[in-house]
C-alpha cells in the first residue's frame, strides 16, 4: 500500500503542476488580449490615455505593453462608452 500512496502523491503533484502551468498560460493569453483590446481602442480613439493629476485634461500616452491585464480592464467599459458618446 506504500507504493500506492507514493504513486498517488506523484499524481497529485503532477496534477498541481499541470494546473499551475495551464493557469499561467491562460493568464498570459488574457493579458495579451486585454492589452491588444486597449491598444485598438486607443488607436480608434474610444479609449483615452491616463489623466494627469494636476487638474488639467492633459492625457498621458500610455505604453500598453507595460500594463498588466487588470490595469487594462479597470473601468474599460464606462470609459469606452463615454468616449463613444462624445464622438457620436
Amino acid at each position: 500500500n506504500k507504493h500506492k500512496q507514493d504513486m498517488d502523491a506523484v499524481y497529485e503533484e503532477l496534477d498541481k503542476k499541470l494546473y499551475e502551468t495551464n493557469f499561467i498560460t491562460l493568464e498570459e493569453l488574457v493579458s495579451k488580449l486585454a492589452r491588444g483590446v486597449v491598444k485598438l481602442a486607443q488607436v480608434i480613439g474610444v479609449f483615452p490615455g491616463a489623466r494627469m493629476d494636476d487638474g488639467t485634461d492633459e492625457e498621458l500616452d500610455i505604453d500598453v505593453e507595460l500594463l498588466n491585464w487588470e490595469d487594462c480592464c479597470i473601468n474599460m467599459v464606462p470609459r469606452v462608452e463615454k468616449m463613444w458618446r462624445q464622438q457620436s
